[in-house]
């Protein structure tokens, strides 16, 4: 007989159903007798393998010019009447008005630019002299 009341409680009460779809799914309802609760969790285990391979050479390291070089520069520099100009293209095309700062490649570009700008006398403190005409 019991069977016969469960069976018919079945069919009356209508049939709840746990759905899994989505993230995070919650279930909202009520129950009223025994209640059975089954809870499902699902774990995802990752594994990472490092392999050793071969590290990758490091780059050679990028040598900055020696302090004489430097002064070299600065001491060319010293010969401008006005060094403002020499400054503003350090700045425009190294991004910066410090010797120091320069890379080798720019520190020869600045010796360069520095051969140019010398060769106008105007541009120099005190230019050689040249002997008079008697």
């Amino acid at each position: 007989m019991l069977e016969g009341v469960l069976a018919l409680l079945a069919k009356l009460l209508p049939r709840q159903r746990m759905s899994e779809l989505g993230s995070g799914n919650m279930q909202v309802g009520s129950a009223q007798g025994d209640v059975v609760s089954s809870v499902t969790h699902h774990t995802q285990h990752i594994t990472i393998i490092q392999t050793q391979g071969t590290v990758p050479e490091a780059a050679p390291p990028i040598s900055a010019p020696s302090a004489a070089e430097q002064s070299a520069v600065l001491r060319r520099m010293g010969q401008l009447r006005d060094r403002i100009a020499v400054l503003n293209f350090m700045e425009d095309q190294f991004g910066t008005r410090m010797v120091i700062h320069l890379k080798p490649e720019q520190l020869y570009r600045l010796n360069r630019y520095l051969d140019v700008v010398l060769r106008d006398p105007r541009n120099v403190k005190h230019p050689p002299k040249t002997p008079a005409a008697k």
